[in-house]
């Protein structure tokens, strides 16, 4: 009784200060348990509710928990407010050891015109860096799969342009792999292919 008790309270003040209890274990899995059982009228009162604080809550360990169920319900008004706090921090928080899976969630199932903006707001610079990050590659691996081939140009050609640099690293070498499986245009990766020889032809010689 004092368990279920205490799982009420939490549940009371989750709803009453969604806010703060989102950056608890607690209260952020009762506010998804809260968002997954709301109609969309409840759902867009509890995204109000912390919206003052959408890059702080996608920075935290649970906020972002919660930032990720309200991207999940495909409430357009919520995610479009999403994508425009995400948006300019982008490259940060595609980085961020919790931020990069709400990035990674509207990369999934956000709408196509956010998606293309996330990509759009990578500078080549911002590719080169994720691809050498494990949280980094994870996205642009997501960037890859759910972008179509024509909106990731930057994305390519940095992978094509830097991969004798990361055709070995431990994480971008993964990305490189996903491109060389999607690409129906054989020159976009045409110094991936050379570099993958490169490295082969290193490899044996270094066995010999």
């Amino acid at each position: 009784m004092a368990m279920m008790s205490r799982l009420i309270q939490i549940r009371h003040l989750s709803m009453e200060f969604p806010f703060v209890y989102s950056q608890t274990y607690a209260g952020s899995i009762s506010i998804q348990k809260l968002l997954d059982e709301s109609e969309n009228a409840r759902r867009i009162e509890i995204f109000h509710a912390v919206e003052p604080s959408l890059l702080l809550l996608m920075r935290d360990k649970y906020g972002s928990r919660v930032i990720e169920r309200c991207v999940e319900c495909m409430i357009e008004v919520v995610n479009a407010r999403v994508a425009e706090v995400m948006i300019p921090h982008t490259a940060e928080l595609s980085a961020h050891e919790h931020g990069c899976h709400v990035v990674q969630k509207v990369i999934e199932v956000g709408e196509y015109d956010f998606k293309r903006a996330i990509v759009d707001n990578l500078g080549e610079g911002d590719v080169e860096a994720l691809l050498g990050n494990p949280r980094g590659c994870h996205l642009l691996q997501k960037v890859i799969q759910y972008v179509h081939e024509g909106d990731v140009g930057v994305v390519v050609h940095v992978c094509n342009t830097q991969a004798s640099q990361f055709v070995m690293h431990p994480h971008g070498c993964h990305v490189l792999k996903k491109i060389m499986n999607k690409t129906t245009n054989g020159e976009d990766v045409s110094g991936i292919i050379r570099a993958a020889i490169n490295a082969s032809t290193s490899l044996a010689a270094s066995k010999n």
